[in-house]
């Protein structure tokens, strides 16, 4: 699962509640986020259908996508930070 700081108390409580059921739990705001690469993405292919029609640059296509990489790459890197921190706290002693 994942929360944020912010999160209300609320969302702590159930974001708990269903990990511990074996579920996943993500907040709006990641929801949010995973939303917007998706939306990124499918620009991206837009551009490349309109590239090979001819109605825009390839300089448009390649900013478009270097855009979507680092936005993936970042995304990444902080899932990967969440599970290892994850993982951490599960071996912490009680």
């Amino acid at each position: 699962g994942y929360i944020t700081k912010r999160s209300a108390p609320e969302q702590l409580v159930k974001a708990i509640q269903q990990v511990h059921n074996g579920k996943r739990f993500l907040t709006d705001k990641a929801v949010e986020a995973l939303e917007g690469l998706s939306t990124m993405e499918i620009r991206v292919n837009d551009l490349i259908e309109q590239y090979i029609q001819g109605k825009v640059s390839i300089e448009e296509v390649s900013t478009e996508t270097a855009k979507l990489s680092m936005a993936i790459s970042f995304a990444t890197t902080v899932i990967t930070q969440i599970t290892t921190t994850f993982k951490e706290i599960q071996n912490l002693p009680v």
